[in-house]
């Protein structure tokens, strides 16, 4: 009886992990849906879901990348009175998750000193910027070791969208 009961109790923890990552992976694929058809205002929505989730809840790496995601949103959204604050944020769990030296915390660094300075009118910077990055994170994506945090976000595809002013989507699509 006493065993019935434990093994009742562990199927019963089981089910609700299951639940839990299944719900996490439809809000991951709702947010990337939506930054795909470019509706960033209903990816938003689903970035805060995943993000009130708490990592814990998260498969490793995908906690670090939605909130890159997130800083990403908020800078397509025009936030730009949020994003220091965001950052900041971002900035701190990196340093305490011990990942300071990967690809989120490079693309951090890029949206810090190059998208928060240059006045989003100036197209023509900001291009260059995107172009002189994306080479950047090429070269660092030679390493096995940071292309973990490509199977969750690809940056590589956001960047060229916004090097060649197409949509997100039509740049995946090309290289499927």
């Amino acid at each position: 009886d006493l065993v019935e009961k434990i093994k009742n109790k562990m199927l019963e923890a089981e089910k609700e992990k299951i639940l839990m990552n299944f719900n996490t992976y439809l809000y991951y694929r709702g947010m990337y849906s939506y930054i795909g058809v470019g509706n960033f205002k209903k990816a938003l929505e689903f970035s805060t879901k995943l993000n009130a989730r708490g990592d814990r809840n998260l498969p490793e790496g995908l906690a670090s990348v939605i909130k890159i995601i997130n800083i990403i949103i908020h800078y397509e959204l025009g936030n730009h009175e949020l994003l220091p604050y965001v950052i900041r944020s971002t900035y701190r769990y990196l340093y305490k998750k011990n990942v300071a030296n990967t690809l989120e915390l490079q693309v951090l660094n890029f949206i810090r000193k190059k998208m928060l300075t240059i006045p989003p009118s100036n197209k023509k910077m900001l291009i260059q910027a995107f172009a002189q990055f994306r080479a950047e994170l090429t070269k660092a994506l030679k390493g096995e070791s940071e292309k973990g945090a490509l199977e969750y976000f690809d940056f590589i595809s956001w960047l060229d969208s916004k090097i060649q002013n197409r949509p997100f989507t039509e740049i995946v699509r090309e290289k499927l």
